[in-house]
């Protein structure tokens, strides 16, 4: 089993690349900018930008989702550390998104 820690780095790594990913396409030009203009007009500001807008803020949805697909496919045990791993997953994960968008 993987450790507790190896796996919050690997799922912080693979999620911030997701998010500058999906953040990227959401741009003017790129493929998902007509689905990223339709939810700004149709979705209040405080949803939009952790859904797609704003890259710092999407690991409030999206690094969620993504701690409960590793713990679902059994990368993880069940713990009753579990509500605080993923407190932590999603500021790293946040974090990771800031380093990599510096970067690429």
């Amino acid at each position: 089993m993987i450790s507790t820690i190896v796996l919050l780095l690997l799922l912080a790594l693979v999620n911030g690349a997701f998010i500058i990913g999906l953040w990227q396409a959401a741009q003017p030009n790129m493929v998902l900018e007509p689905a990223s203009n339709w939810l700004r007009a149709h979705l209040p500001e405080n949803l939009f930008k952790p859904l797609i807008g704003c890259y710092k803020c999407m690991a409030s949805i999206h690094g969620g989702w993504m701690y409960a697909v590793a713990y679902g496919i059994g990368l993880h045990e069940l713990s009753p550390w579990l509500a605080l791993y993923v407190l932590i997953h999603i500021p790293v994960t946040s974090t990771v998104s800031q380093i990599l968008r510096r970067h690429i």
